[in-house]
């Protein structure tokens, strides 16, 4: 229980390469997702709810996928 609770994301942008997102787990567990540059179709940063909190969302949107993918929730306090 607790694996899968996110407890760091780092976001690079990879100039002319694409996009990576890191992320580490609360059991230590990391996992990296590369995304090349010409899959992205958008980095857009949008807001969210999140429980009772107005949250920034860090998202990809990809061209072949036709779907968005959110990679980063920055938490405004």
């Amino acid at each position: 229980m607790g694996g899968n609770i996110t407890l760091l994301e780092t976001f690079l942008v990879a100039g002319d390469l694409g996009v990576q997102v890191k992320r580490r787990f609360k059991s230590g567990r990391e996992h990296a997702t590369f995304v090349p540059i010409d899959e992205v179709e958008d980095v857009k940063m949008m807001e969210g709810f999140q429980r009772w909190s107005i949250v920034n969302v860090l998202t990809v949107i990809r061209k072949t996928a036709n779907h968005l993918i959110v990679f980063h929730v920055l938490t405004c306090d």
